[in-house]
């Protein structure tokens, strides 16, 4: 059991040690990004061909709800009540919290159980203390 536990204490540290790593070069890759949108926008390019790369700016965009109710209402005043539905509220989580603590039954709701191991190595706990 104790070889076992090593391992997978080892292998957790060689992932989180990959994870830093690739959460570093995700940053790196933005901020080039950043500079290569800058650059291309500076020169006025839509597009930039270079030997065997391509580069296009794109644009992406996202209509994003800042008030419900108005939405809610201008929909009403339109005839688009199939877009509008009854549903819980923010306040529901609380409620599941205390479903969930409470084992309470409700209908519509599965309760799902998920076993995990947690570990922690004298390094680890050595880290929480300083």
């Amino acid at each position: 059991m104790k070889e076992l536990l090593e391992k997978l204490a080892e292998k957790r540290g060689q992932i989180n040690s990959s994870k830093e790593y690739l959460d570093g070069l995700k940053v790196e890759k933005q901020i080039l990004e950043k500079q290569v949108i800058e650059t291309m926008r500076t020169q006025e390019l839509k597009s930039a061909r270079y030997e065997n790369m391509t580069a296009t700016i794109n644009e992406r965009k996202t209509l994003k709800v800042t008030d419900e109710k108005e939405v809610v209402t201008y929909l009403k005043e339109k005839g688009l009540t199939d877009y509008i539905s009854e549903r819980t509220n923010d306040l529901f989580s609380v409620f599941k919290k205390e479903a969930e603590k409470q084992e309470t039954e409700v209908p519509g709701m599965e309760l799902s159980r998920k076993e995990y191991l947690s570990i922690r190595t004298k390094k680890e706990k050595d880290e929480v203390q300083n």
